[in-house]
């Protein structure tokens, strides 16, 4: 038996839409481009300042989901996170959930009112879920964090 040594180079084309999504085909990359959500996406990603793991916050965790950090400035950057939250949650579309929109909307604005400053979520699934503002994280941060010293406290 013989043993060798090979090197082989390998040639991949590879496509990338308008909002920077690559694909290894070009017709499926040509569809992506006629979608409602890539048209969103090119509008969203100037608003991402970050993207940021659990494990890039605390050092450990999951890499599975991420978190944007978004800059607002005006009030069509909340229109073009809504539409894409409705677009990948189409489930909220129904009566019931419309809480979850109304929920989202109020988060946005507080943000944009405030730091300018929102967190959304992004899951592995393709999830997409607005999470707050910076003032609303330092305030729930602020809170577990008191609880958790009452009920130290307490024993």
């Amino acid at each position: 038996m013989k043993e060798i040594s090979v090197t082989e180079t390998v040639h991949v084309t590879k496509y990338v839409a308008v909002d920077n999504t690559v694909f290894t085909n070009k017709s499926e990359c040509e569809k992506y481009e006629q979608t409602a959500e890539c048209a969103l996406m090119q509008r969203y990603k100037p608003l991402v300042v970050k993207t940021v793991t659990e494990y890039d916050i605390f050092a450990c965790g999951s890499e599975d989901s991420v978190v944007d950090v978004i800059k607002l400035t005006e009030a069509k950057d909340i229109d073009t996170v809504i539409q894409l939250y409705r677009l990948r949650n189409s489930h909220l579309e129904r009566p019931e959930y419309k809480k979850w929109i109304d929920e989202a909307h109020k988060k946005l604005s507080a943000a944009l009112q405030g730091s300018g400053f929102a967190f959304i979520g992004r899951g592995c699934d393709d999830g997409f879920w607005v999470l707050g503002s910076q003032d609303s994280a330092i305030q729930v941060i602020k809170e577990v964090c008191k609880i958790a010293k009452e009920e130290t406290n307490e024993k």
